[in-house]
């Protein structure tokens, strides 16, 4: 009998929180093999530890459900409504460490998505939470996360700050399997800046230390990006093979929006070689998987691919029909530098059919989006810049005020005040002390303050006490 017959046995004879954890093996050895019957098993637990009210397990499942909804079954809406769930259930108990977990979850879902602005508000409520907890490791993975997004918006001196605080953390903690994603999104952020040879070096770091964790859906995403920088720089062959095996491990894992970019990468290194039969087969295999993951930006960089590849294979009338439906979706999600990109073939396609007014139309959207996006990212810049003056200007005023008052306590620390009302004798002057007996007044004075006595005589005394003296 096979350990998933043991385990559905199992489930006849226990109840309660037993019940739970045999329903949660149950969803995890089926997950691969049957989704659908594992959603089923992770919502029966989640039910029966509302039903006894059992925290851990509760948040446990919510996370699992939305997690086969965002993975396997590439239902968005389902994922975001569990997801939320846990949200609100952290809120209630007021756990904070569980509300910066499931602010990650949405954050990632936002990510898979194409909604970067969604997913890096979220992932900086969580940083926020962590930062009040004090939990400096698990800053490391929120970092990330949010370089990832810096990255993905284009604000690549944010994504490199944020990835390189990240891998210091990781480091010093010793987080491997951080380490190797910290090392795959700096490979990402250099091939994004055009620094090629770097961006190979962390890229092959990250494939070594997601083979050693054994980590395989992102050990297919560092392969394809370094089959990418191969296609930069202008090897082929070396291209198609890392593509090929990203694409190897992509079919292993069943991922759609993974197999999606695999597969176009792969139809990508085809036609460099100038296989164009090869490339229309896998570049069509690349749209279905990216229609089936029902991810938008997968979706709008298959179509923009595709049309590409479809201009170079001579088919126009496909290329139009994939770069419209790109453009439409890119423009729903904002990615302008997509649409800038289907706005430039689509001109050049145009001036090629001798088209020259829709050329002309296209070539002018072209250059009016892509001088309307420098120019935000130039102001972007200096609004950073700005934000950085204002800051350092405020901390460098804040070390003066720190200083400023160090020096008064440090002052003040010398000074003994004497405060109240003294008993002092009217006629000698000696002044009574705390137990009693009367003492001159400047040893009281030196033993409640930091000054001390030299002895002399005025003039008056002077004369009343030396008169000869004075009168020679």
């Amino acid at each position: 009998m096979s350990r998933l017959e043991n385990l559905e046995k199992s489930l006849a004879t226990v109840e309660g929180e037993e019940r739970i954890e045999v329903l949660s093996r149950l969803c995890m050895a089926n997950i691969d093999r049957n989704a659908k019957e594992s959603l089923e098993y992770s919502k029966e637990a989640l039910s029966i530890a509302e039903n006894i009210n059992h925290t851990g397990h509760r948040i446990n499942n919510l996370i699992i459900i939305g997690q086969i909804y965002m993975r396997k079954m590439n239902d968005y809406e389902q994922t975001e409504l569990y997801f939320n769930r846990g949200i609100e259930m952290a809120k209630e108990l007021d756990d904070k460490r569980m509300l910066a977990g499931m602010h990650e979850h949405l954050s990632s879902l936002f990510m898979i998505k194409g909604e970067f602005r969604k997913s890096l508000e979220n992932v900086r409520n969580s940083e926020k939470i962590i930062t009040e907890l004090g939990d400096e490791q698990l800053l490391g993975a929120t970092y990330m996360l949010i370089g990832v997004n810096y990255g993905q918006l284009g604000q690549y001196d944010k994504a490199l700050e944020y990835q390189f605080k990240a891998l210091n953390i990781n480091e010093k903690y010793k987080r491997h399997d951080r380490i190797a994603e910290g090392n795959n999104s700096l490979g990402i952020l250099f091939k994004e800046t055009g620094e090629f040879e770097k961006s190979l070096e962390y890229f092959l770091k990250a494939v070594e230390h997601f083979k050693a964790t054994k980590h395989y859906q992102n050990l297919s995403g560092a392969l394809t990006n370094i089959s990418s920088i191969y296609n930069n720089l202008k090897d082929y062959q070396k291209q198609l093979e890392f593509a090929k095996q990203s694409l190897s491990i992509a079919e292993e894992l069943e991922m759609k929006d993974l197999l999606a970019v695999s597969a176009t990468n792969v139809a990508s290194a085809y036609l460099n070689l100038g296989k164009h039969k090869e490339a229309i087969e896998f570049v069509e295999k690349g749209l279905k998987y990216a229609q089936d993951s029902k991810s938008k930006h997968s979706i709008a960089g298959a179509c923009t691919t595709a049309g590409h590849i479809y201009i170079e294979a001579g088919n126009i009338e496909r290329a139009f029909e994939l770069l419209d439906v790109g453009l439409e979706i890119a423009g729903e999600i904002g990615k302008k530098r997509i649409t800038i990109a289907i706005y430039q073939m689509k001109a050049e396609l145009y001036n090629n059919l001798k088209d020259y007014k829709n050329a002309y139309k296209f070539l002018e959207l072209y250059s009016n989006l892509r001088e309307e996006f420098l120019n935000e990212e130039k102001a972007r810049v200096i609004a950073e810049m700005q934000t950085r003056f204002e800051t350092e200007k405020k901390e460098r005023e804040a070390e003066i005020y720190r200083l400023k008052n160090v020096e008064l306590v440090e002052a003040l620390s010398k000074v003994k005040q004497l405060s109240g009302m003294l008993p002092i004798c009217a006629n000698c002057k000696n002044i009574r002390n705390d137990e009693g007996y009367y003492i001159q007044i400047e040893h009281y004075i030196s033993e409640h303050s930091e000054a001390t006595f030299t002895h002399g005589l005025c003039p008056d005394c002077m004369v009343k006490l030396y008169p000869d003296y004075q009168k020679k």
